[in-house]
């Protein structure tokens, strides 16, 4: 048997026997030398799944081998098939190429193995071992050939793969992973008074930092602290309050100091799984360095922090709470009209989602009953919302309902006794129902803790939209499953030194191209990154880190005055010259909505301009600075005057039924666009007949030919639009 496990007796075998006959008879001789030579073999299974293994690798090939370690797409190579291995691949029944190169060996069709030959390698371990043996040397000897002509691209190849690995997390912060911390997660719903309990471990603490998603509920925490006579700084991406020898810090979670503390709150957990904003979240919950963290969030997030503690090797501890006050459906819905000129009471919230039926139900409200109405929603400026809050909040205020978004539902503590859900539909042109995440989130804030309602009640405008409310408050919460993740200024940087990208899209698209991430993770604000790249593009003499920083700006790139600004302060900063912020205040009083929309958006240019202000150290810059925080000083007023006018005081013309049937409509449009594409396949709308009553059925004599089902679908497609319109 050695004769067929030496490659230079392989040929000697064949030219022996050939005769068909004597072969045959050759192989059932030898057929029956290995079953009984297996049945003596112990180890037959275990050699089995080695070679599966290797002939599994083998058939991969070695030029996929290498370009997976390259990291590179291109062309395969012909690269020579060394002069050791070529015996081996001299047997095959095929004609050659007279120039056999290593990919005509790699490919597993071009070698036609006899019935012998398969029984051997199926059944030998022996031969198990000398594939091993081959696929070594090859290796090697192609090892070889790559570094003799390839050694600067494996080098690069390498380097790439560095500065893109985003596989560890929990490895870019080495200096808390010197630490061994304490995870605690105080998990409940809204007002079960998990951020409170949080609080209180901050405030006995030396040290300590909280981190909010909001400017105001940093603001708030620290306003709490302060009145607790516990020195703390403010610092948000706009404005930055520090106090001398302050021991604590409250600030939102992007603007997290990566400093030495006893205690860290992070509130709202989460929104580590958000798509915009979660690589914040994640960014602090690995990096922040302190002997305890305590994070607040709802139960969803619970094991997805769990893995992550047990990546970074620290202690994890849960902590479950209960609702204070019990939170009630209504039987049915506000009154029978589909209306708010009856049925709403004092502590009712009601709650939309366009800014046009926010200003309408507060018209209505404030003209058919006996209440005043503040309103909060997004575009709002955060200090506008905290002092609607706070007029709402007060006992003694003649606001007793609130008309809101479902900015509502994160950050603010309201005294709301009823939530009143005014639809049960978001969005522009694609509408969407919502979902039971969102629900929760502002049907939990009525029945606050310690307020005077004993009770949280809810409710809807629309009879037809109880059955929905109830489904999603009977929900459980999906689990977040992946945490967001952003490359930071140095990695761009490392990645630009490596590859020599000049060009900002091209950088960004290559790095999100190139980078691994884990299976729990996934890259944040893709999109809206290489869009701003795209404009980053068009300035020279900036560093790629100061490109980088324009990039994650918060602003939006369809927002013609806000890239406008960037594009100024840019072209400033590359001249080395402070930006004069060019924000013309209107003169007199707000009359119309559209007035105080514009207000808001000149809000947001000032907050625009003060966060890239804090990010880039021009000189004399000051002066521009301390008269951009003037004129939003200036700009607050005028939108408190504007929500404080009183009847009357906006102007706007827009009916919130009509606009709602509208969404109702779309969305049934398209969900029946979305049944016909499941139903008739990708991209083509579907409609089936009924049955039973012979009408759109195919003939008796066969089928319905292509013609007719040309004709039924446009029948079917003409009266789906006439039932829409």
């Amino acid at each position: 048997m050695k004769v067929f496990y030496k490659l230079k007796e392989w040929e000697k075998i064949r030219q022996k026997y050939n005769d068909k006959g004597a072969v045959k008879r050759r192989e059932e001789k030898l057929m029956k030398k290995f079953n009984k030579w297996d049945k003596k073999c112990e180890l037959y299974e275990r050699k089995v799944r080695e070679y599966k293994d290797v002939k599994r690798e083998e058939n991969r090939g070695v030029i996929s081998w290498v370009k997976d370690i390259l990291g590179v797409k291109g062309e395969e190579e012909e690269i020579p098939l060394p002069d050791n291995l070529k015996p081996f691949y001299s047997y095959s029944p095929k004609p050659r190429k007279p120039d056999f190169t290593l990919l005509d060996a790699t490919d597993p069709n071009l070698r036609k193995l006899t019935p012998l030959e398969k029984k051997v390698l199926k059944n030998s371990s022996k031969t198990t071992s000398l594939l091993s043996q081959i696929k070594s040397e090859w290796s090697e000897s192609y090892s070889q050939y790559l570094l003799s002509t390839h050694g600067p691209s494996f080098t690069k190849a390498a380097l790439i793969k560095a500065t893109s690995d985003l596989t560890s997390p929990s490895s870019l912060y080495p200096l808390p992973r010197l630490s061994h911390r304490k995870i605690t997660y105080h998990s409940g719903p809204t007002n079960s008074g998990k951020t409170y309990n949080a609080l209180l471990a901050l405030k006995s603490a030396p040290t300590g930092m909280y981190l909010g998603p909001l400017r105001l509920l940093a603001l708030e925490v620290y306003e709490e602290l302060t009145s607790s006579g516990v020195y703390c700084s403010l610092i948000t991406g706009q404005e930055r309050r520090n106090v001398p020898f302050s021991t604590h810090v409250s600030a939102t979670v992007e603007m997290a100091r990566m400093e030495e503390f006893d205690v860290v709150v992070i509130d709202e957990i989460q929104l580590l799984g958000d798509e915009e904003r979660g690589a914040g979240w994640t960014r602090a919950f690995m990096g922040v360095e302190c002997k305890e963290v305590h994070v607040c969030g709802g139960g969803e997030g619970v094991e997805r922090v769990r893995r992550m503690a047990e990546e970074c090797g620290d202690d994890f501890e849960v902590v479950e709470y209960e609702r204070f006050n019990e939170l009630k459906v209504e039987e049915g819905p506000l009154n029978k009209n589909k209306d708010y000129k009856t049925g709403v009471r004092e502590g009712d919230a009601i709650v939309a989602f366009s800014k046009n039926d926010i200003f309408a139900i507060r018209r209505e409200i404030e003209e058919n009953t006996e209440f005043k109405c503040c309103v909060i929603y997004g575009a709002l400026p955060p200090e506008s919302r905290a002092q609607q809050a706070k007029l709402f909040n007060d006992p003694s205020s003649d606001y007793k309902v609130l008309v809101a978004s479902d900015a509502v539902g994160l950050g603010l503590n309201l005294n709301i006794g009823r939530v009143v859900f005014h639809t049960m539909f978001k969005g522009g042109r694609n509408v969407e129902i919502l979902n039971h995440s969102l629900v929760k989130q502002i049907a939990g804030r009525a029945g606050r803790r310690n307020s005077v309602y004993k009770h949280g009640a809810v409710t809807c405008r629309r009879k037809e939209d109880m059955r929905h409310l109830r489904k999603m408050l009977e929900t459980d919460i999906t689990p977040i499953e992946r945490a967001g993740l952003l490359p930071n200024v140095q990695h761009v940087e490392a990645f630009a030194d490596v590859t020599g990208i000049e060009s900002m899209s091209e950088l960004f698209s290559q790095f999100t191209s190139a980078a691994q991430v884990s299976r729990g993770y996934f890259l944040c604000r893709q999109e809206a990154i290489s869009k701003a790249a795209s404009m980053a593009d068009t300035l020279e003499n900036l560093k790629v880190t100061e490109k980088f920083t324009l990039c994650i700006a918060p602003f939006n790139e369809s927002d013609e005055m806000a890239k406008g600004l960037v594009m100024g302060f840019a072209e400033a900063l590359q001249r080395g010259r402070p930006y004069g912020l060019d924000v013309k205040i209107p003169e007199g009083r707000v009359k119309t909505f559209e007035d105080l929309g514009h207000l808001c958006a000149l809000h947001h240019l000032i907050d625009l301009y003060l966060w890239l202000s804090q990010r880039f150290e021009v000189a004399d810059n000051a002066l521009e600075t301390a008269t951009a925080m003037r004129r939003k000083r200036v700009l607050l007023g005028m939108i408190t005057e504007a929500l404080e006018g009183g009847e009357g005081a906006l102007k706007l013309k827009h009916d919130y039924n009509k606009m709602d049937e509208r969404y109702r409509a779309r969305w049934r449009k398209l969900q029946r666009e979305r049944q016909g594409r499941d139903r008739g396949g990708k991209g083509e709308r579907r409609f089936l007949p009924n049955r039973g009553t012979g009408k759109g059925e195919a003939s008796a004599r066969g089928p319905a030919s292509r013609n007719q089902k040309q004709r039924r679908f446009a029948r079917g497609k003409k009266r789906q639009d006439a039932a829409v319109s």
